[in-house]
């Protein structure tokens, strides 16, 4: 439903702005991931069970478990760390397109794409998360 979404928003702003800005798209997938990620670190908060039960217990996130124990406490840590990630990325992708719209920028299509692959990169990590909701 998310991704459909998304394609209506992408389609319908590009047609109504009359072209294609990758720049922009990276932007918008990681505000989209910053509120999303927002919205489960609150529900999570707020649950006395694990929200995110199939999340992998191995290789990277092993370390979570130094942390805490407790599988809620985990995913709150985690949550949060991919809601500061998002927070970053949406400044560094804002920059970028900013630089982007400056006349004398040099290499505004590599810019772009760059910009477009880390809103991709960002949002992509927090739909694989939300694939282990169960």
């Amino acid at each position: 439903m998310t991704a459909g979404g998304l394609v209506f928003k992408i389609l319908c702003g590009d047609m109504i702005s009359g072209r294609f800005d990758y720049q922009r798209h990276g932007y918008d997938l990681c505000i989209v991931t910053l509120g999303a990620s927002l919205s489960g670190l609150s529900l999570q908060i707020m649950a006395d069970h694990d929200l995110f039960p199939d999340f992998p217990k191995t290789g990277v996130f092993a370390g979570l478990a130094s942390l805490s124990p407790n599988p809620v406490s985990q995913r709150i840590v985690l949550l949060l760390g991919v809601f500061l990630l998002s927070c970053i990325m949406s400044l560094v992708t804002a920059r970028v397109a900013m630089a982007i719209r400056d006349d004398s920028t040099k290499g505004k299509n590599y810019l772009s794409l760059l910009n477009f692959l880390f809103g991709a990169g960002v949002f992509g990590a927090y739909i694989l998360m939300l694939i282990t909701k169960g």
